[in-house]
């Protein structure tokens, strides 16, 4: 049986009889179960997703038709016609299968190879949707969701019309905003994927990937340039601050101010310096949307630093390159222009609550938010404190975890933690002021806060 590495969940390959069972727990699944006992976590977590969230009817047949994208952008439309370039070469080296790319909405935009009739009879063709929000679990859907190389076999898709395929799928990922861009996948018929598959999407991803740095390379040095104009003749907390809300260049004063070093210019995405775990970087998103298309847009945040005790009030000044900005002026301690603030949180109704799907001891458990105490990230690897022990997330990285839990009451209190705050019944303070949450399973459950997030703990937790 082929796999990807030694990974067990990334099985490209069917074994004998494996297929019946998976469409028995499958049909299980749809009709109400919880038992997804032998399912792999990745195919899990996208079933939960395509049952829970999406609402997808596992007897779909054919994808449906794409919409169009909003906000096309010359930088967009480059790098899909790169990666069809990158998708053609990949089939002829594979030499079986129809190579698929879909844009960061699920929509497919190309498709290369001939001979496989299941495949067009389920619109694995341009002109159509393979989100899993609309086609249910998919290589290039749950690539995109997942984040990562996806392998889905036969029975594995969560759409019965999509059974006769297996399909790898592999994600495209912004170095800037680690926002999924695309996709490539592979399909071909059920057993029939290649054993190089795996590797040679890897590779086509990877020279996709280096391009993309190298394009916010010289965002970054556009965005030191308009940096260093602005701060002529002037003093005060300034940054250039990337798409991603992550630092490219700081003034002196905006340096001592957050932390932070000041006056080297990172243009590498990876040596940039993030200013809050998470919330900053969705504030930069959105204002990014909202200065599409509108050279010398201004807005306002308040944002939480990692080296600043309390919030950080800016005005934001988009820097341009054609109709999307590639970062923005941040002056700190002055608010003018637009507004851009948090969407408030997600109340999801009880019939959608989310379930995250966890292994222990090899077992695949389903569990209900409520069941959480704490997600604690190992690098990418996320494990959860639980009331059925300790177990390891299918999700890959705490943000995508935090993201899934949103609207059930889960903070993050540290980078590495983030805590289910109806299971906190003490709060400690040490000698230097520092937090520490404790839960219902005694001290050997305490949690540290961060200083950046010490205020958003008080405010949730009415202290």
């Amino acid at each position: 049986m082929a796999r990807m590495g030694d990974d067990p969940d990334m099985s490209v390959a069917l074994q004998s009889g494996e297929g019946a069972e998976i469409n028995r727990v499958r049909e299980r699944f749809a009709a109400g179960s919880q038992d997804l006992d032998g399912i792999r976590p990745s195919i899990a977590l996208s079933w939960t997703r395509c049952r829970d969230r999406y609402g997808v009817d596992p007897r779909l047949a054919l994808a449906p038709p794409a919409l169009d994208p909003s906000h096309r952008c010359l930088d967009r439309d480059v790098l899909l016609t790169g990666l069809g370039g990158h998708a053609a070469a990949l089939r002829q080296l594979l030499g079986t299968g129809v190579v698929t790319v879909v844009d960061e909405g699920g929509q497919l935009v190309g498709s290369w190879g001939e001979g496989i009739p299941a495949a067009g009879e389920a619109h694995l063709r341009p002109w159509y949707s393979w989100s899993e929000m609309s086609s249910g679990t998919n290589g290039m859907g749950t690539a995109l969701e997942a984040q990562t190389l996806s392998s889905v076999r036969g029975p594995e898709h969560w759409c019965e019309g999509f059974h006769a395929l297996d399909c790898l799928g592999a994600p495209v990922i912004d170095p800037v905003t680690s926002s999924p861009l695309a996709a490539v996948n592979v399909s071909t018929l059920t057993g029939g994927m290649p054993d190089d598959a795996p590797d040679l999407l890897r590779r086509t991803t990877a020279l996709v990937r280096a391009t993309l740095i190298s394009r916010a390379e010289e965002h970054a040095t556009a965005l030191a340039t308009a940096f260093t104009s602005a701060m002529r003749g002037r003093r005060g907390g300034v940054l250039a601050v990337d798409t991603g809300g992550n630092v490219v260049v700081a003034s002196l004063e905006a340096g001592q101010l957050l932390g932070i070093e000041a006056r080297q210019v990172r243009t590498d995405p990876a040596d940039r310096v993030r200013l809050d775990d998470s919330e900053f970087g969705l504030l930069a998103a959105k204002a990014a949307h909202a200065a599409h298309d509108l050279p010398g847009w201004i807005g306002s945040v308040e944002a939480v630093s990692a080296g600043a005790a309390e919030g950080v009030q800016a005005t934001l000044v988009a820097v341009h390159q054609g109709c999307h900005p590639i970062g923005f002026l941040m002056t700190l301690g002055d608010m003018q222009g637009e507004p851009i603030t948090p969407d408030p949180p997600e109340v999801l109704p009880q019939s959608q609550l989310s379930r995250v799907v966890a292994q222990v001891r090899g077992r695949t458990l389903v569990l209900l938010p409520a069941e959480i105490r704490y997600a604690e990230a190992d690098g990418n690897t996320v494990w959860l404190a639980t009331d059925r022990g300790r177990a390891r997330a299918a999700h890959r990285g705490l943000k995508n975890l935090e993201h899934a839990l949103a609207g059930h009451g889960f903070l993050r209190v540290h980078r590495r933690y983030l805590v289910n705050l109806a299971r906190v019944v003490e709060v400690e303070r040490g000698p230097g002021g520092e937090l520490k949450l404790i839960l219902d399973a005694g001290r050997s459950s305490a949690v540290p806060v961060a200083r950046a997030h010490a205020g958003a703990v008080r405010r949730h937790l009415g202290l």
